[in-house]
């Protein structure tokens, strides 16, 4: 079955929540201007303001040049030895080390693995950091970097982390080269982090610059992963790559995908792995019609070792007036059952959110449009937003794997994202929507986040996680709207119930005079009530010269304070 929900046009002078929404008309920045920024942002997570406006106007044969140049200029440079052991995370009121956690995976109550990028006075790294029975250890420099080809030593970052079990996990990234990012990856086998490797088989494509956008870990040694390359005339293309054994292979084209991707810009940002060599990953492409360009919705499915043929859902374009849809996530079971969202533009100002299921390699009927955001919500007569999934999707796709939509069983799920109610396109507030025996409900918004919100009406949705039915918790960020700045907020589900959001505790306050900003927070659930989240805050005038990583744990329902990542 299938189900939409309208939402409007993406405001590009704020972050936004909303899943990469519409290009048509001349209000909107064009297709590959759009994705050209949210591709960076695979690079640059969170960047917003005026890092965001430059974003908005690279071209598909500049944004990988652009974002490295942006991102050594945020971060800082640094020489090409590697970092020793990094301290561990410290609690405390002095700030830590410049840097941030990227992405975190918890497989049990306790246990969890994250990743993230750090910068001392004198160099950069890219480091990993270990839960245990509760407990962070020290934070490690990823070994191998220096060996990795072109590599100048100033800057990289994590996008995705999926760990299958304690000690076993895949991640990925990017770093920095003379002429443009490099996609890579590195592996947690029993406990111990092997050498980072560039993703073998990209130089055979014939790939100028890459970035890796999402990784999926059924079992130990076993991962598929979804990125993209700019070929050589320009264009941007994606990739899938599968790891066997412990072994990654090369990277391949996806079949099919040529064909329909005529305008030269495409990209795969999601793929879920239910087990070993079998994944279905998600997203969109370009096709050129004249001087139009169509967005459409992709799919392609890996099935025992190899994946198939594209697909692509041309009855879903054909919804939209606009030509404008696409896939943004998703999840699928370890049997037979894969729930995807996406968007598609419908008038000028709004775009409509929808679930779509594949069963046993069959999709789901084509989503009627038009459907309201249920009810305690405001009507969308408006331009009413209910968007979907994570903040860091199709847009800014730099989160964990766990993102915001969990599924306990085929048709009962609970999908996690944001909504507008028709006035203020810039506002937002956090929803939950959850889907029973196959039916989908109304959408709820979570407690308190809107007093917490109350100066600015602006309140992001980031990471939702439930480990059993009715036992959820999600984070996000809430513009302030004062001098004081943006914060993280905190919620938690107990037997169906949401209870009141909170502000993460434990950060050190700014120094007299100074904005606070903390935004972008992932998160992950080993079991009910225990999670690991992590993000980045910073003070100051520019909210990213500063950046200072931090670590939390939940237990038994009980959110820690943050511990800085030093």
């Amino acid at each position: 079955m299938s189900t939409l929900i309208t939402i409007p046009a993406r405001n590009e002078s704020r972050p936004s929540a909303h899943l990469g929404l519409s290009t048509r008309g001349p209000h909107r920045a064009s297709v590959k201007q759009r994705h050209g920024d949210a591709v960076a942002r695979k690079v640059i997570r969170g960047m917003s303001g005026l890092i965001t406006k430059l974003l908005g106007v690279v071209r598909a044969c500049l944004w990988p040049v652009m974002a490295v140049a942006i991102l050594i200029a945020v971060m800082g440079s640094a020489p090409t030895a590697e970092s020793a052991t990094v301290t561990g995370p410290q609690g405390g009121s002095a700030p830590g080390v410049r840097g941030e956690v990227d992405a975190i995976s918890c497989t049990w109550r306790g246990t969890c693995s994250a990743v993230g990028g750090m910068r001392s006075p004198s160099r950069k790294v890219l480091f990993t950091v270990g839960e245990q029975k509760g407990s962070w250890g020290p934070a490690v420099a990823v070994p191998g970097l220096a060996a990795l080809p072109g590599y100048s030593g100033t800057t990289g970052r994590f996008t995705d982390l999926s760990c299958s079990s304690a000690g076993n996990c895949g991640a990925g990234g990017s770093y920095a080269t003379a002429k443009g990012s490099r996609a890579f990856l590195v592996n947690d086998a029993h406990g111990t982090w092997r050498k980072a490797e560039e993703v073998p088989g990209l130089a055979r494509l014939g790939a100028r610059s890459s970035t890796l956008g999402s990784v999926s870990c059924p079992s130990a040694g076993n991962c598929g992963a979804t990125g993209n390359y700019t070929g050589t005339h320009g264009n941007l293309v994606p990739f899938v790559v599968s790891e066997k054994r412990g072994a990654w292979g090369n990277a391949e084209d996806v079949p099919g995908l040529a064909k329909l991707n005529t305008a030269g810009y495409a990209d795969l940002s999601r793929v879920s792995c239910p087990s070993a060599g079998n994944c279905v990953a998600v997203g969109f492409y370009s096709a050129q019609h004249g001087k139009e360009e169509d967005t459409g919705p992709v799919a392609v499915i890996e099935k025992n070792g190899k994946w198939g043929k594209a697909r692509a859902f041309p009855r879903i374009i054909a919804h939209s007036p606009y030509h404008d849809a696409y896939f943004a996530d998703v999840w699928c079971d370890p049997i037979t059952y894969c729930l995807v969202s996406g968007g598609s533009q419908v008038s000028p100002n709004g775009d409509a959110g929808f679930f779509i299921n594949e069963v046993n390699g069959v999709w789901g009927p084509i989503p009627a449009y038009g459907a309201q955001p249920g009810p305690g919500l405001s009507p969308t007569q408006h331009g009413g937003v209910a968007t979907f999934g994570n903040a860091a999707e199709h847009g800014n796709t730099a989160a964990s794997s766990d993102d915001t939509m969990s599924c306990f069983s085929p048709g009962n799920c609970v999908v996690g994202g944001n909504y507008n109610d028709g006035g203020n396109p810039e506002d937002s507030q956090p929803l939950v929507v959850t889907e029973t025996n196959g039916k989908w409900g109304g959408g709820q918004t979570l407690p308190g986040v809107a007093a917490l919100s109350a100066n600015s009406a602006i309140a992001y949705l980031t990471g939702l996680r439930c480990r059993s039915v009715g036992n959820c918790s999600a984070v996000g960020w809430v513009a302030d709207g004062s001098s004081e700045g943006d914060v993280v907020f905190l919620s938690t589900e107990k037997n169906g119930v949401w209870g009141e959001a909170m502000v993460l505790a434990g950060l050190p306050a700014p120094p007299s005079g100074e904005r606070y900003t903390a935004l972008w927070p992932v998160l992950s659930c080993g079991a009910p009530g225990d999670c690991g989240l992590g993000g980045w805050y910073s003070f100051g005038k520019s909210p990213y010269s500063r950046r200072y990583a931090y670590l939390a744990t939940q237990k038994d329902g009980i959110w820690s304070k943050a511990q800085l990542v030093n």
